[in-house]
């Protein structure tokens, strides 16, 4: 039997252990989150929640001060750890950043979004993977964050600049030279010094940072590994890595300068200076590129950005190199320089009409010492798009951007019960896709109504479907067309299926509430 160490029936039970101040609300938050679970392609709260009790039940919980954010999410966080410490082997910590658009509400604490023309908040998610079965085994960390409105912006470079005049006066007064402090290049801070924006609190490359430290600490003999996109590679991020003893895999954005010694037993060479016959290795892109290739394998990949549909052909190259601090602090970190394993994975002789190769240039502290191990540490990245369905699980299936709310204070606790009710959409729509739901009965993950419905739809009579039939039928009744050539359904076609499948189903309830007879008119 296939099914999800985190499913819908779990998270349900989670929700039972949150502490709200009083049981009651405990158990509205339970029965609402099991409603929600239901009609999970609802575009509206009202939508999704018919009945007046239900809809204004749920609005009088999520704006009460005792339902927070962390108080609905924080029995899903422990839950999940424990699932993580029954994993007996690898466990993947992957962390990515989206967009929430709110423009459309009337709250005033929001932040920028895009390029500024919206407003919403950036939610930094962390899903905890098990590579073995590709369940999601829930979330570890959320943060919602708020960027610094142009007000805010705008107050903080008054103060710098009344700040400005003192600091000078004090520094003449006491004999000194005023020094004058370098300038940022465009951005919405152009006047913010390096110095300064380290020290802000609100600056958004500390999320990385958050995101692994809310894991808290890795058992002895845990083997849990964070994995994370470009935005992550800061030094602050690589040096708290390092000192904290985690383990993480994360791809190169900067190329970055390296020290002296790339690895042990080699002759250390200055690599900030190239002597005559010296190779181009002063930097880590340019080192990477420079290596043979010693292993190679093919690669699915989906259209994606103009690009084709594909089977590539890559290759790998690997090194242990050890990466300067850079000479500007824009993180808080210190001077040391940090060991790390850089891996190469580059597509070899693309066809025509890729703009784009496939490439890879990653950074791992997790000890590589074969090829085979360069491999595994590879495969563990290939991973990261489970967060990017998560979003789209986020947003499309669970509707989280439709949310009409009109106080932060009630809009946070809604999103992080929808986001955990979007873990278990993930999970079904990955229990759908292994061998063994060719075989298993829909009936026994999803409602016997809707698997009886859909039949009947489709084919005209009530029958038994199996998990993966039935994930493809409700695909096809949103449009999926299921040729060969096709990839797995998408987002988009499958809660097109599931939205008119629940007004059928809708219907059905209604016509088993009808009288046996109707009354004469």
């Amino acid at each position: 039997m296939v099914r999800a160490v985190f499913d819908r029936e779990a998270a349900v039970a989670e929700l039972g252990q949150a502490h709200l101040g009083h049981k009651a609300r405990t158990k509205r938050l339970v029965h609402t989150a099991s409603l929600l679970a239901q009609q999970p392609a609802g575009r509206s709260l009202p939508d999704r929640l018919p009945n007046r009790a239900d809809y204004e039940g749920a609005l009088n919980l999520v704006n009460h001060p005792a339902v927070t954010h962390h108080a609905i999410l924080q029995p899903h966080y422990q839950a999940t750890r424990q699932r993580m410490l029954a994993c007996p082997g690898v466990v993947l910590n992957i962390s990515d950043l989206t967009e929430l658009d709110y423009s459309g509400l009337r709250i005033a604490c929001l932040g920028p979004i895009g390029n500024g023309g919206g407003k919403g908040l950036e939610c930094h998610n962390s899903l905890a993977l098990d590579p073995a079965t590709g369940d999601l085994l829930g979330l570890t960390s959320q943060i919602l964050h708020i960027r610094d409105s142009d007000a805010q912006v705008e107050a903080q470079r008054q103060a710098r600049a009344a700040k400005a005049p003192a600091d000078t006066a004090t520094a003449t007064a006491e004999g000194q030279t005023p020094v004058r402090k370098r300038k940022r290049k465009g951005g919405r801070r152009p006047d913010e010094t390096t110095a300064e924006r380290r020290v802000r609190v609100s600056r958004e490359s500390r999320l990385w940072v958050k995101g692994s430290a809310a894991l808290g600490d890795i058992p002895e003999g845990k083997m849990w590994v964070d994995v994370c996109d470009r935005a992550s590679d800061t030094f602050e991020y690589l040096q708290f890595m390092a000192k904290a003893k985690r383990f993480y895999v994360i791809r190169s954005k900067h190329n970055r300068a390296l020290a002296e010694g790339e690895e042990e037993g080699q002759e250390e060479v200055e690599l900030e200076v190239l002597g005559e016959g010296e190779e181009p290795s002063q930097r880590l892109h340019d080192l990477l590129r420079s290596l043979p290739g010693v292993m190679s394998w093919t690669v699915a990949l989906s259209a994606n950005k103009g690009q084709p549909a594909r089977v590539a052909t890559v290759q790998m190259a690997w090194k242990q190199v050890q990466v300067k601090a850079p000479k500007q602090h824009t993180g808080e970190h210190d001077d040391e320089p940090v060991a790390v394993w850089a891996i190469r994975v580059w597509e070899t002789n693309p066809p025509a009409g890729v703009n784009e190769p496939l490439e890879w240039l990653l950074l791992t502290n997790v000890t590589v010492q074969s090829d085979e191990q360069a491999r595994q540490r590879v495969g563990w990245y290939e991973w990261r798009p489970a967060v990017e369905e998560f979003h789209k699980a986020q947003k499309t299936g669970m509707g989280i951007e439709d949310l009409q709310l009109q106080s932060r204070g009630g809009l946070e606790p809604l999103i992080g019960l929808l986001s955990i009710l979007a873990v278990t959409l993930v999970n079904l729509r990955q229990q759908a896709r292994q061998e063994e739901a060719a075989r298993q009965p829909a009936r026994e993950v999803v409602d016997p109504l809707w698997v009886e419905v859909l039949s009947i739809c489709r084919y005209g009579a009530a029958r038994d479907l199996s998990l993966r039939q039935f994930v493809l039928d409700l695909a096809k009744l949103g449009g999926y067309l299921n040729r060969r050539r096709d990839a797995w359904p998408g987002w988009v076609v499958l809660w097109r299926g599931l939205t008119k499948l629940l007004h059928m189903v809708q219907y059905e309830l209604a016509r088993a509430k009808r009288p046996s007879e109707s009354p004469e008119l």
